[in-house]
C-alpha cells in the first residue's frame, strides 16, 4: 500500500530525470512530513524552514 501512495512522486521524479532535471518534493500535512527527490538536491533544501514557515536564509552574506 505504501508504494502505491509513492507512485505519483516516483513518476514525477522519473519524468524530471528524463529531461535532465533534479527534483525535490516536500509534502506536509496531518502531522507527517514526506520528503522525496534526488539526494544531490535535497541537501540544499531548508526543509525545517519550509515546514515551519521561517524566513529564508540570507545566502548573500553581509555584502553592501
Amino acid at each position: 500500500m505504501k508504494k502505491i501512495k509513492r507512485f505519483p512522486a516516483l513518476c514525477i521524479k522519473f519524468i524530471a530525470n528524463c529531461y535532465g532535471y533534479k527534483i525535490g518534493m516536500i509534502k506536509v500535512g496531518k502531522g507527517k512530513t514526506i520528503i522525496e527527490g534526488d539526494r544531490e538536491v535535497l541537501r540544499y533544501f531548508d526543509i525545517s524552514g519550509y515546514v515551519f514557515k521561517k524566513e529564508p536564509f540570507n545566502r548573500k552574506g553581509n555584502d553592501k
